[in-house]
């Protein structure tokens, strides 16, 4: 979801974990963790702190040890395999309406 980056948390060559925070992004009055997805390398940062940033907008890619480029999205979707994808990305998240009193899902 479109949002500002309050906070960039580490910066191009750190090595991060599995779970670590990258980037603090405010969208809707909520602060966002984008956290990496797996191991590896910070490769490029595209956003600095106060930056404007929009739906599936590309944040930074993290390159694996193995000199590697996967794909890392705030929220994760089926994965498609290719040799170079976002790794750090702002998505919208779809959530389902509650449905009417009485009917089956």
């Amino acid at each position: 979801m479109n949002g500002a980056v309050i906070a960039v948390l580490a910066k191009v060559g750190d090595s991060v974990r599995k779970g670590q925070r990258i980037l603090i992004v405010e969208a809707m009055k909520m602060q966002h963790e984008i956290a990496a997805e797996r191991d590896g390398v910070l490769a490029r940062i595209h956003v600095k702190a106060g930056d404007q940033v929009a739906t599936r907008q590309l944040l930074g890619e993290l390159q694996s040890q193995e000199s590697e480029v996967s794909s890392q999205k705030s929220e994760p979707e089926s994965p498609a395999p290719t040799n170079q994808e976002s790794v750090v990305s702002s998505q919208k998240s779809e959530r389902e309406s509650p449905s009417p009193a009485g009917s089956d899902y």
